[in-house]
C-alpha cells in the first residue's frame, strides 16, 4: 500500500514539473 502512494506522489511531482517546463518554455 505504501509503495502505491509513493508512486501516486511521484507521479503528481512529475505532472507539477512537466506543467512548470511548458510554462517556462513559452
Amino acid at each position: 500500500m505504501k509503495k502505491q502512494i509513493l508512486t501516486g506522489v511521484l507521479l503528481s511531482v512529475l505532472a507539477v514539473s512537466s506543467a512548470y517546463a511548458h510554462k517556462d518554455k513559452k
